[in-house]
């Protein structure tokens, strides 16, 4: 083996022991609550009846705000910053009865009040 080729081959064994040690000993991810709440109340207006529904914040995938109440579900999570479209605070409703929903996206604070529509 020539000179070149035991440098490189030196040089690709550190960056992947580095990569492994960054790896391994990374912080966690910790998931997004907004102002420290352990719930939030979402507002849902399908046609003419109004549903509040309180959200409660579950750790897990990451961490979401969900309710249900009857028909009615409602997931609210923060998105993450390197994503230009889902940046900010996602709120997904919907009817599992008609199948109507609503997806709103608040940049600094979550979407509380939303309005169901068919989407076809």
């Amino acid at each position: 083996m020539n000179k070149l080729t035991k440098i490189t081959i030196v040089v690709l064994a550190i960056f992947v022991i580095g990569m492994s040690i960054s790896v391994a000993f990374a912080d966690p991810v910790s998931a997004a609550k907004y102002k420290g709440k352990k719930s939030i109340t979402v507002t849902v207006k399908d046609g003419k009846k109004t549903v509040k529904i309180k959200c409660k914040y579950k750790s897990g995938y990451g961490g979401s705000y969900s309710g249900k109440k009857g028909k009615y579900i409602v997931d609210v999570w923060k998105g993450p910053k390197q994503s230009p479209i889902y940046n900010g605070w996602n709120t997904v409703a919907k009817n599992t009865k008609t199948h109507k929903v609503c997806n709103k996206l608040g940049h600094k604070k979550p979407v509380t009040k939303v309005k169901l529509r068919y989407y076809y």
